[in-house]
């Protein structure tokens, strides 16, 4: 039986994979997330990128720390093990991987396919500290497996499709796309249909007292000083 074989039984006994969830703000997530396509060397709608990305790109991570087998690292620690050459320590080889498929998993790369590796790479790392951070070892015989995979996902792992746009509601009292007008109301004898269209007789513009696309605000009169000015936009004096 191979070792990762082995590891997989002793992976669902390990803590739980702790990336994205340790030490992360929403707005960090967002941001990378967001960022994505502009990430040096990634494919478009893509969410992979290799470790050496990760090293040199300090400030595209989406975390302040991540736990590796048993231990947490800072990211400036984290950053000095990326920065490490593996020579012939598997630990630190593994670590590369690991550091770099959980932050791939952060912004966005479906781990569906990888859940079990990453659950066993951290089973056996457990609690070797990774150099230069600890003195910790692993021989390469024993890491070859999990690092291999781990590299192909960080090469070719992708993002999980954004879920569609909602569809406009109409009479939520916002104008989305596709409606004309929304005044939030039920009555069809205004200036704002039920269907969000404007009636007939209401020419589109400032002024008409509905708010419409590219308008913050419209009441309906020529006065500037009253919290909405002429040209529909919201006035604080």
């Amino acid at each position: 039986m191979s070792i990762l074989k082995n590891l997989l039984f002793a992976s669902l006994l390990a803590a739980p994979l702790a990336g994205c969830t340790l030490d992360t703000s929403t707005s960090d997530l967002d941001r990378a997330s967001e960022g994505n396509q502009e990430y040096e060397g990634v494919a478009e709608g893509g969410c992979a990128f290799t470790q050496s990305y990760w090293r040199r790109h300090p400030d595209a991570w989406p975390v302040d720390s991540m736990t590796l087998g048993a231990t947490t690292y800072t990211k400036a620690q984290l950053l000095e093990i990326l920065g490490r050459s593996a020579r012939v320590n598997g630990l630190v080889e593994l670590a590369h991987q690991l550091i770099a498929a959980k932050l791939n998993v952060c912004v966005g790369a479906d781990d569906g396919a990888i859940t079990s590796e990453l659950a066993a790479g951290d089973a056996l790392i457990a609690g070797r500290m990774v150099p230069p951070v600890g003195t910790g070892a692993l021989s390469m015989a024993a890491t070859s497996e999990l690092v291999t995979a781990l590299e192909e996902f960080n090469s070719t792992a992708q993002c999980e499709a954004p879920p569609p746009p909602p569809e406009p509601v109409c009479g939520n009292g916002i104008v989305e796309e596709g409606e004309q007008c929304d005044d939030g109301d039920d009555d069809d004898h205004d200036a704002c249909g039920n269907d969000c269209t404007l009636c007939p007789a209401t020419e589109p513009g400032c002024g008409n007292g509905v708010v419409e696309p590219g308008e913050e605000c419209d009441d309906g009169n020529t006065n500037d000083s009253d919290g909405c000015s002429n040209t529909c936009h919201i006035y604080i004096g």
